[in-house]
């Protein structure tokens, strides 16, 4: 399953950073499309960050070139955001079980219909508690009583909030793929990344120094006074 993720998802997106292709969700659509292969349905409720996250562009490219047809219904509700956007987003239909966005996603393969996918949106709308959304998902009853709106991808696999090309004319801040381009920056990295941020950082001083002691124990180190 990670290798068709790797030779798909991963494959067409632009992203230096895929890892959270491999979340479980995405997973669960790479394992359905191989399952029902040339001819089927399937249908999801599932994170609706893939809509337009900057590295999930591989994700969208596959969808539309391995679908006839894609329904996608963004019902909002990120929690991640802040200021007026987080107030746009409001309710999300699980409640405060969840913070991220959700969407329900109809994919659809037709081997009898030809060309390229066709892809349909509706954004549930701003400002929705989430009884006010549930209410216009019960009230929709039926996928052929929402208003979709068909759209057309760019170059870019962008879906939605599709970016300016005028912005591929700018010079580039960094790039470590071509020694030889001309950037703002010659050298530049992520920061301080330990990659074990749940070892690594606490509130608790004491919480902090127990994770690095059974850490250091754990590799057969001699045991080290933590600051």
């Amino acid at each position: 399953l990670d290798e068709r993720i790797r030779s798909t998802y991963a494959a067409g997106s632009s992203a230096t950073l895929v890892k959270n292709l491999y979340d479980s969700y995405i997973r669960a659509v790479r394992w359905a499309s191989d399952r029902i292969k040339d001819k089927g349905v399937i249908c999801y409720v599932t994170n609706g960050s893939f809509i337009d996250a900057n590295n999930m562009d591989g994700l969208r490219k596959c969808l539309v070139e391995e679908f006839s047809c894609a329904y996608v219904f963004n019902l909002r509700g990120n929690a991640r955001t802040s200021g007026e956007q987080r107030r746009m987003e409001k309710g999300n239909v699980f409640g405060e079980g969840t913070r991220t966005p959700v969407a329900i996603t109809l994919l659809v393969k037709n081997p009898a219909r030809q060309g390229a996918g066709e892809l349909f949106y509706h954004d549930i709308g701003d400002y929705l508690s989430r009884e006010e959304k549930l209410k216009i998902i019960t009230d929709f009853a039926s996928i052929g009583d929402v208003p979709w709106r068909k759209l057309i991808p760019n170059s870019s696999h962008d879906w939605i909030n599709q970016r300016d090309p005028a912005f591929d004319a700018f010079m580039p801040l960094g790039d470590k793929s071509d020694a030889n381009e001309k950037t703002l920056f010659d050298n530049y990295s992520q920061g301080i990344l330990t990659a074990r941020d749940t070892w690594a950082y606490s509130f608790s001083h004491k919480a902090l120094a127990d994770n690095m002691g059974r850490m250091i124990a754990l590799m057969g180190l001699d045991t080290v006074k933590v600051p």
